[in-house]
This record gives structure tokens, sequence and C-alpha cells, in this order.
């Protein structure tokens, strides 16, 4: 069987899951694809992926929960969340799992990190936040989430159980606390009281909008590189029923050695690091999806235009 899959999201273009993909699918000696398919907010997944012939896909923001209406069904833990980050078909239906958990699960275990003796502020409120949540409640945590859209930040708090503050400015953490960053690359910090902090996990491994001021105030920061992998892991073996573990060999290494030498020029903004081209992008979904243009190199291919 050769496995077709993909990552579905914009963008897209920034992603390590397609080199992690091609890694395990080696190591477990199963046949296979992975493309990042950069999708425009009109998709429907399950054209996407009838048309594209694919079996199962990763999904990333911002379509973690829009995407849960097309599913036909959802594991336990992704019907408890809230949204889905991994989709597979089964028969004729789509089967929805979120792996964020197994990965949050993953980083703490792997840093011999007991959750439960921490106060733990969580900033964001997004998909991977409820998942984060998720996880510190199971483990006892006393958590409170910061987020300024006060109602998402409210529905969170009341679904999970947990306290919401929408600026933490003149809230007193514990000195030893602990945060985790849920925060899209770029994002503006709300204002904390940093030297509270013992240690910081971090969702994003580009673009932290928290590694400088976790180095500035000297805290331990745990890049969100280590999550991913921990969560790819569990995708990969949810969507192909596979036997991938976490190698420590994977997580030594560091998200830029993990970047490939070939690029794809984004019109407009110059060269962007991308997978070895056969791994193609395809752009879906009309006008709004990304506009990427692969520059071919030797051994390489040319994306496909999918509207």
């Amino acid at each position: 069987m050769k496995y077709l899959m993909g990552i579905v999201g914009y963008p897209v273009a920034h992603s390590l899951s397609p080199t992690l993909f091609r890694q395990f699918l080696q190591a477990d000696g199963k046949e296979g694809k992975y493309f990042y398919i950069s999708a425009g907010h009109r998709t429907s997944l399950n054209e996407l992926m009838a048309q594209l012939g694919l079996c199962g896909v990763n999904v990333t923001a911002p379509y973690k929960a829009s995407f849960l209406g097309e599913l036909h069904s959802l594991t336990d833990i992704a019907q408890t969340i809230g949204c889905v980050n991994a989709v597979k078909r089964v028969g004729d239906e789509l089967l929805g799992h979120n792996t964020d958990y197994e990965g949050i699960l993953g980083v703490l275990k792997a840093n011999f990190i007991n959750a439960k003796f921490h106060q733990v502020v969580v900033l964001g409120a997004g998909g991977a936040a409820r998942a984060v949540v998720k996880v510190l409640t199971d483990c006892g945590c006393d958590v409170t989430v910061v987020n300024r859209n006060r109602e998402h930040g409210e529905r969170i708090a009341h679904e999970f159980g947990v306290q919401y503050v929408k600026t933490a400015f003149r809230y007193v953490f514990p000195t030893g606390s602990m945060l985790f960053s849920c925060l899209p690359p770029g994002s503006e910090l709300p204002d904390l009281a940093w030297d509270r902090f013992e240690l910081a996990i971090d969702s994003v491994y580009f673009r932290s909008p928290i590694k400088d001021m976790c180095a500035q105030h000297r805290i331990r920061r745990i890049g969100g590189y280590e999550w991913l992998v921990h969560q790819a892991v569990a995708s990969y073996n949810f969507l192909t029923d596979g036997h991938a573990t976490v190698q420590s060999e994977l997580l030594a290494k560091k998200p830029e050695q993990m970047r490939p030498t070939h690029f794809v020029t984004r019109e407009g903004s110059g060269h962007h690091p991308m997978e070895n081209f056969e791994l193609p992008l395809v752009a879906w979904g009309g006008d709004d999806a990304e506009s990427l243009e692969l520059t071919e190199h030797e051994g390489g291919v040319a994306s496909e235009a999918v509207r």
C-alpha cells in the first residue's frame, strides 16, 4: 500500500512535518508521500482528500476546529479537546484525532517534568491551548489561561474548569511557576511578571514570540520542536497504523538542521526553505491560497495548483 498524506493549513510552507514523515515512512518500511497543501478558506476537507487520493492528513491553523463538521467521527480525546490535527479515511468515512495531547505528555515525560507541582499559566485559547489545558487538568494542575479575546478565554475556562484572566499584569503568580505559550509566531506578548517563571514550554519552533523574553529573564525554554516530534510520531502511527517511535537522535536535532537545502519562491517574498521537491506543494481552494511557485532544482518537481 502506498500512503499518500499531507499537511493542510494556511500557511504551511514553514512546516517540518513532511521532513519528519519521510523519515518515519523510511524507518517503518512503508511506501508513501507527504504533501504540503496550502488551503484557501473555501476548502472542503472531504473533497480535497477524495480528489487528491489522500488516506490521511495533518491539520494545522486555521482549520483545527473548522473541519469538525465534515468528520463522521472523532476519537474520545479529540471530542473532549474540541479540535483535530489528524484525520484519516476509514472506508468511506473520515475519523478525526488530536495528537497534541500525546505530544505535550511526551515533552513533559522526556524532560522529567511533574506539572502537578507547578502553577501553570497558558497563553492563548486556540486549538493547541485546549490540548495543553486538557493535559494539565488531567495532571491535577492549577491552571490559569491568559488570552486577550475574552469570549475564547472564558469558553476554555468554563469547559475545562480553570481560571481565565484577560491580562495578567497585576496577577501575582508564585515564584517557580510554569508557562505554556500557545501563541502563534509574531504574536504580541501580554503583560506578565516574567520573573515568576522558571520554565516555559513553547508550541512553535520558528519565530517564537517568547524566545527573547525567556532569554532576558533566564527562563528555561523548551522549544516547540520537541512538541512537534512527539505529536508527529503519534500522528504518523494514527494515519498509517505504523510503529514509529521517538528517537533521541531526532530530538537532539535543532529545527534549522531539519531545514532542506532547496527553496520555494513565494511571489513577492524571495526564497523560502522547503522540503526536497519529491514532496510537492499543492495550492488548493482558490485565489486566497498561498501563491507559491516552486523553483526547480536538480531532482526536483514543480508544484501543482488545484482550483
